[in-house]
């Protein structure tokens, strides 16, 4: 079913660049057919302003893309917990309380989840767009040194990529490692 899901999110993705190269395509079509003074007049004045715009769509993209992985995780993982533990189960949004509650009672370890220090690294991304309006945090970047404090995220659809096969795995490990427990 996860798979489903990141299918779904890698559809969207493939929509929004696919529409982008279409209208790149156009935009240079539309350049080639003006004559030279014509063609850099229209160029200066909006070729510009349509590729930033380009270029706006995608970071949005990707900042969904990165939200919507780790969204399928803390659904699943939430599934995987009402359905062992019953209702009273802490809400998975809210990952330190499930942390405590597991360990707690049930001596389960994120940490020892194979995949958890990825699925942490897409969970500290989600909360950089989500609440820091996508600027590396002082967290992400302590515990992943590759994001830089302070500076803008970019690169997001490369860590989708990374990070993406990872999700999936953690979610069967988690729940693995969840019915297994008594």
């Amino acid at each position: 079913m996860a798979e489903q899901d990141i299918q779904t999110i890698d559809s969207f993705r493939a929509h929004i660049e696919e529409g982008a190269v279409a209208r790149r395509s156009a935009i240079k079509r539309l350049a080639a057919r003006l004559s030279d003074d014509e063609a850099q007049d229209y160029l200066a004045d909006n070729f510009a302003d349509d590729l930033a715009e380009l270029d706006i769509i995608s970071a949005l993209a990707n900042e969904f893309a990165i939200i919507g992985l780790y969204r399928v995780v803390e659904v699943f993982r939430g599934r995987v917990l009402r359905a062992r533990y019953g209702p009273a189960t802490p809400n998975g949004a809210y990952i330190q309380r499930v942390r405590g509650f597991l360990l707690k009672h049930y001596g389960i370890d994120f940490d020892r989840i194979p995949h958890h220090r990825a699925v942490d690294e897409l969970r500290l991304l989600n909360n950089a767009i989500k609440h820091d309006a996508a600027i590396v945090s002082a967290e992400l970047a302590h515990a992943f040194p590759r994001w830089k404090k302070g500076k803008r995220l970019t690169g997001l659809d490369a860590a989708y990529e990374r990070l993406k096969n990872h999700a999936a795995s953690y979610i069967f490990a988690f729940a693995t490692r969840v019915k297994l427990r008594q």
